[in-house]
């Protein structure tokens, strides 16, 4: 409010001095001597004076102050949402790293359960030897389909969760009212962080 009374002041200041000058230029007119400004020509720019300070001193008092706070509520609502989507960054980059963590370590457990797998298939191999060759391979196969269908099924397990999870929190991301740009800049840094990756 202050800054707009200053306007205000600024403003009016200059239209009085405009309209000194001119005074003082059509005062100084006298018999012989052609005045610098008719009384017409006075009169006109006095009224154009008052008519700039007045709409100078609308425009400053109910005009830019509702403009100036909507820039300003609309720059705190937008840092607010880059702080949130900051927080949700760091929360999906956790899970990611579980994630991947997770898919470090599944090359471990595949090979724990093959060599649980296998040394299982070579005992009932060994007990079973005596009774016929033939049922000791039939066996093997089995084991071995087994373990490749445990396999394959706790890769897609593994997959499916991590791709249902990677979705919803796409999805809650962008439920927060996400701008197009800001969708278009954080496709472009994930893109960015996977092929880095890759």
């Amino acid at each position: 409010m202050k800054v707009a009374n200053g306007k205000i002041k600024l403003t009016m200041t200059i239209a009085l001095a405009a309209l000194a000058v001119a005074t003082a230029a059509w005062a100084g007119e006298t018999g012989d001597v052609r005045p610098l400004i008719s009384h017409s020509q006075l009169v006109d720019f006095g009224l154009r004076c008052m008519n700039f300070a007045v709409l100078a001193v609308i425009l400053i008092k109910y005009v830019v102050p509702p403009i100036g706070k909507a820039l300003s509520d609309r720059r705190i609502k937008i840092t607010e949402q880059f702080g949130e989507l900051r927080e949700k960054r760091s929360e999906v980059e956790t899970t990611y790293k579980e994630y991947e963590t997770k898919l470090s370590h599944i090359d471990e457990e595949i090979e724990s359960i093959l060599s649980i797998a296998i040394t299982q298939a070579e005992n009932e191999k060994a007990r079973i030897i005596s009774d016929a060759e033939r049922t000791a391979e039939d066996i093997k196969r089995k084991a071995a389909v087994s373990v490749q269908n445990e396999l394959s099924k706790a890769r897609q397990t593994l997959r499916d969760e991590v791709a249902e999870q990677a979705a919803a929190m796409a999805e809650e991301i962008i439920k927060k009212n996400f701008t197009e740009t800001d969708q278009t800049k954080m496709v472009e840094e994930y893109l960015g962080q996977v092929g880095a990756m890759a």
